[in-house]
């Protein structure tokens, strides 16, 4: 099995998130054949990028492919001259915030009065070019 990444098209982010105005949003998908397994978006924030709605199909969990995505989306980041890249993550979510963390994230936001906690992680740009 070959997963084949790519970046999506505007029509794709629109589709997905059309609240989004052009040029500030990027995504990438993976693809195993036709099927979409994977994907996740990229943000800019002014000096900051978001990745969010990062997610990979129940099966092929486990294989590196949300890892591949994050450093997809931080070469788009990177040619955005964007430094530092954020994540939220629901505080129940923990095989999430162990893969953030194995990349180098590192918490330093805490939302309570969502309708699930949400915990921000950071990290630099660079370092998540070859993890």
């Amino acid at each position: 099995m070959e997963i084949v990444y790519r970046p999506m098209i505007f029509d794709e982010v629109q589709a997905n998130l059309p609240e989004i105005t052009r040029g500030r949003m990027s995504g990438v998908s993976a693809w195993d054949d036709v099927l979409l397994v994977g994907r996740g978006f990229l943000t800019i924030w002014r000096e900051v990028g978001e990745i969010s709605d990062l997610w990979v199909d129940d099966y092929y969990r486990n294989r590196g492919i949300g890892t591949r995505i994050i450093c997809e989306l931080a070469k788009i980041a990177q040619q955005h001259r964007l430094l530092i890249i954020e994540i939220g993550v629901k505080d129940d979510n923990h095989g999430a915030r162990r893969l953030y963390e194995r990349l180098g994230f590192v918490a330093y936001r805490q939302i309570d009065n969502a309708p699930q906690p949400i915990t921000y992680l950071r990290c630099e740009t660079k370092n998540l070019l070859n993890p």
